[in-house]
């Protein structure tokens, strides 16, 4: 039972953890397009 509990954390751990870089991700995308007419 102790290691489905830690298991189960460990899962909901990895998917905070991808779901934070992935939105990391996409401000990165929306800041370089936000960005791409200044340049020009």
């Amino acid at each position: 039972k102790l290691q489905e509990n830690f298991t189960e954390k460990e899962t909901l751990a990895g998917e905070i953890y991808y779901n934070q870089g992935f939105c990391d991700a996409v401000k990165l995308i929306v800041q370089s397009l936000a960005w791409e007419p200044v340049r020009r």
